[in-house]
């Protein structure tokens, strides 16, 4: 079946894209969101190598971390998936077939960060430094997950309303919207129908995950205190997220109450207060990576000098001893 995705505002720009990009059997086939997702990865880990230099942290240690990150990651948003849809599963085996679809992003990021402390705790590493390197890292792999979506033609939202903690609210008007997206399906016999008008939330997320992207990097080098590049990845995304979780058709449910956006609301909440209240303490404090830095240049260039002594002191030594076997011979 191959999706059609078309943006009728966009001059009816057409996409038409089979999820599967490589069938290798009929049982076996390669999907353009794992793809997606596995090219996240790989940027996010050479973006935390790159991050780390700055941080004092050796790149073995980035890529130990990346491995439990990834492990974990997965094993949390599947489960915190299952366990808020439990009635879609009659089965074990339909529990863990993640290949079928059905991965939450923040069951990821609570398994992510869970993997993260553990690691730095065991490599008695700042666990704040690690998740200050892995929180722009975990941007660029959502964005490229999202695109995942856009060619499963997934995570999209409706134009009739907005839902908040319970309350929907109407928004006419937006079946005019220029970013709206028709999305239709096509079969191999090509027979073709169309399934409705959507918001393309999912490209909605990529938006405002890359200006958050931007900004965080922009800021990076200014942080005052460790942890403090968490605080904005959380504030920023909870922030985006609350409001487009709001559109989204798929949501996970509480009773009435969107799970990812009351999550979206307490991370946009506290991690705002956090950044204000630290914001306040540390107003006159210098750069932490610039104090770090400064730090490690000192322990460098006293090490250095103590083996330009201890190389001197050989030295005399060796001078000594000769002199002292040039006396014998002339004795």
């Amino acid at each position: 079946m191959t999706n059609i995705i078309t943006f009728p505002g966009l001059g009816d720009l057409t996409f038409k894209i089979n999820p599967t990009a490589l069938q290798i059997t009929e049982n076996i086939k390669v999907a353009w969101y794992g793809i997606f997702i596995v090219v996240g990865m790989i940027l996010a880990v050479i973006y935390a190598s790159r991050r780390a230099k700055q941080e004092g942290v050796d790149s073995d240690d980035i890529i130990d971390l990346a491995i439990f990150a990834v492990i974990f990651g997965i094993i949390g948003a599947r489960l915190y998936y299952v366990l808020t849809s439990l009635d879609e599963f009659s089965s074990f085996y339909e529990a863990i077939a993640i290949w079928e679809g059905g991965l939450a992003i923040y069951g990821g990021v609570i398994g992510g960060i869970a993997a993260i402390i553990g690691t730095s705790i065991y490599k008695k590493i700042n666990p704040l430094k690690f998740l200050d390197i892995a929180a722009p890292a975990a941007m660029i792999g959502q964005m490229l997950g999202r695109f995942g979506n856009f060619t499963n033609a997934e995570a999209y939202g409706t134009l009739e309303s907005f839902e908040f903690l319970g309350r929907k609210i109407a928004t006419p008007g937006f079946e005019n919207f220029f970013l709206r997206m028709q999305l239709g399906k096509m079969s191999e016999s090509g027979y073709s129908y169309t399934i409705g008008v959507f918001h393309p939330t999912f490209i909605y997320e990529v938006i405002w995950n890359l200006l958050g992207f931007v900004l965080i990097n922009l800021l990076y080098r200014k942080k005052k205190y460790h942890g403090k590049v968490l605080l904005m990845y959380l504030t920023w995304y909870g922030f985006g997220r609350m409001f487009i979780e709001g559109l989204r058709t798929d949501s996970l449910y509480i009773g009435s109450i969107r799970i990812s956006q009351l999550l979206a609301l307490l991370c946009f909440v506290v991690g705002g207060i956090l950044l204000i209240i630290f914001g306040i303490r540390d107003r006159h404090a210098e750069p932490v990576l610039a104090i770090e830095e400064r730090a490690r240049a000192e322990a460098f260039a006293k090490f250095e000098a103590e083996n330009d002594a201890d190389a001197d002191a050989d030295g005399d030594g060796e001078d000594k001893s000769e002199g002292e076997n040039k006396d014998g011979e002339n004795n």
